[in-house]
């Protein structure tokens, strides 16, 4: 299953009840205008394969769910306002989040001390 929202100019926060759609293999949902956080409850779809949010105003942390996600052979968070990538993922997965550090990424991430 499908779902491709992709440059429809939509807003708001992603929805979290897209994480009850267990048949979804595919989600698109790039060049709009999402803010807000990367639901959670999109760890629950174990069949998707591919996901797309970029080009939106997405923030915070991208979830550990996703990295969960065993069938997750495509990820594009791209420009977004993302702050902590997933280390399964090439750097190209992220371009143009300026919190990101560490690697991939030539930035060194803040120390916690």
């Amino acid at each position: 299953t499908i779902l491709n929202l992709s440059s429809n100019q939509l807003t708001g926060v992603i929805p979290p009840s897209l994480g009850e759609s267990d048949k979804l293999r595919i989600l698109n949902l790039f060049n709009n205008h999402f803010s807000g956080n990367i639901p959670l409850t999109l760890g629950k779809i174990v069949q998707l394969e591919q996901l797309d949010f970029s080009f939106n105003n997405i923030t915070g942390h991208i979830p550990n769910t996703l990295q969960e996600l065993h069938s997750l052979s495509s990820l594009n968070l791209s420009f977004n306002m993302l702050d902590r990538q997933m280390s399964t993922f090439e750097k190209s997965s992220y371009l143009e989040n300026p919190g990101f550090c560490g690697k991939p990424f030539d930035k060194e991430c803040p120390s916690n001390s």
